[in-house]
């Protein structure tokens, strides 16, 4: 079977809009904390349909904390629980729930001391 120039020029044009749909990027947008303070820029951005977080968080008074919340294109329909890092060797549990709460829910250490949570490397698919 042979194509006309109109017709692969078609075909390569759908093709090209599948691959940049797939892989669009939103670039990192600045997340609004609603609980602990900025330890650097924290944010999050998705790429496809894969969800990348990072930025560090202090002042944490407590586990079971909301420390923000995601739009809607960026929520899995499952919540999920991802480990980071925190100061030292400690760590620590990140819930991403399917209503948007991103939320600190364990630690390592006592997490009102002044610990830092780390966002950085976390991702998950939407």
């Amino acid at each position: 079977m042979s194509y006309t120039t109109e017709q692969m020029q078609m075909m390569h044009n759908k093709l090209l809009q599948e691959l940049i749909s797939k892989t669009k990027d939103t670039g990192w947008i600045e997340a609004t904390l609603v609980n602990g303070k900025r330890a650097s820029y924290t944010g999050y951005r998705k790429v496809g349909n894969t969800v990348y977080l990072r930025g560090k968080i202090k002042d944490i008074s407590a586990t079971g904390t909301v420390l923000f919340y995601l739009p809607e294109e960026y929520i899995p329909e499952q919540s999920c629980s991802i480990v980071c890092g925190g100061n030292g060797s400690n760590h620590g549990l990140i819930g991403i729930t399917n209503s948007g709460s991103v939320i600190l829910n364990g630690y390592s250490a006592n997490i009102a001391t002044g610990n830092l949570v780390h966002l950085d490397g976390i991702s998950f698919v939407v």
